[in-house]
Parts: C-alpha cells; sequence; structure tokens
C-alpha cells in the first residue's frame, strides 16, 4: 500500500512539473518577436582566446582601425542601426549613408542569427544575450589573434 501512494504521489508531482514547464515555455516570448523593432550598436568587445579581455568595462574597446581589420569583408561592421521587420527583412544602416536590406533568420532554438545578403552570401553570429533592451551578438575571429568578438546593441524602439 506505501508503495502505491508514493508511485500515485510520484506521478502526480510529474504532471505537476511538466505542466509547470510547459507554461513557462508557453508564456515566454519568441526569440523572433523579441528582436522585432529598432537597435543601435552600443559597442563592440574583443576577447582573445588566451583570456585576454578588451571591454569598455576594462576601460577599453576596440578601436576603428582593429574592428576593421578584424570585420574585413563583412557587411554588419558597417552599420549602426539594425531594423529587424516583419517578412523576415532586416534593414543595416549607418547614420547619413548606405541602407543594407536583407533576409534575417534564428537557427539552433533561437541560439543563431543568420543574415543572407542580397549576393546569397551568408553571415552567422550567436546571440549571446537577447534582453528587452539588448542583444548581444558573438562571433569567432581568427584574424589577428584568435579570440570573440561581442557586439553590444541596445533597443532604440519597438516594432510598430
Amino acid at each position: 500500500m506505501r508503495m502505491k501512494s508514493f508511485a500515485i504521489l510520484l506521478m502526480v508531482l510529474l504532471v505537476t512539473l511538466a505542466g509547470l514547464a510547459f507554461v513557462n515555455v508557453g508564456s515566454g516570448a519568441r526569440p523572433e518577436v523579441m528582436l522585432m523593432g529598432e537597435w543601435q550598436e552600443v559597442f563592440w568587445t574583443y576577447e582573445m582566446v588566451d583570456g585576454t579581455s578588451h571591454t569598455p568595462d576594462a576601460g577599453t574597446s576596440l578601436s576603428e582601425e582593429l574592428r576593421n581589420e578584424i570585420t574585413r569583408g563583412m557587411v554588419i561592421h558597417e552599420s549602426e542601426t539594425w531594423r529587424f521587420g516583419p517578412g523576415a527583412a532586416l534593414v543595416l544602416q549607418k547614420a547619413g549613408q548606405r541602407n543594407d536590406t536583407l533576409q534575417w533568420k534564428l537557427k539552433g532554438h533561437g541560439q543563431m542569427l543568420e543574415l543572407v545578403f542580397e549576393d546569397r552570401h551568408q553571415e552567422v553570429y550567436n546571440i549571446r544575450e537577447l534582453k528587452e533592451d539588448e542583444l548581444v551578438l558573438q562571433f569567432n575571429n581568427d584574424m589577428i589573434a584568435r579570440g570573440v568578438v561581442r557586439i553590444i546593441l541596445k533597443r532604440v524602439s519597438e516594432h510598430a
């Protein structure tokens, strides 16, 4: 009898936990929805694989020259404002200069952002953080010294 009561209690506990997990997953905002709107690049950080860190918190961010060297051949570094819109459209804009319109999609359960340009080349970034007001993208770099580059963006406006 005691074993039967224990089994019933265990079953109720498992069903309750499964229900709570389902509600938690269902109530969280989807990354696709959270990305919608306009984001402004705030700063870039660079962390070498050996642990040496260059961040604004430590008083040093990437110089324009180093940033250009690391991102040579990438369109992303030439933008300051990112506007995620409906239909997976992304407009990359630099103040008073050109706009690039491309397609974006999330991969890996919302952990990777893939950008597809008009010429069909792709760039993939890891999403380190996605909060209501902050987006942190990361990509690996083997250019000068092996390391990780992070792009920190702040939300400017919600998508209408």
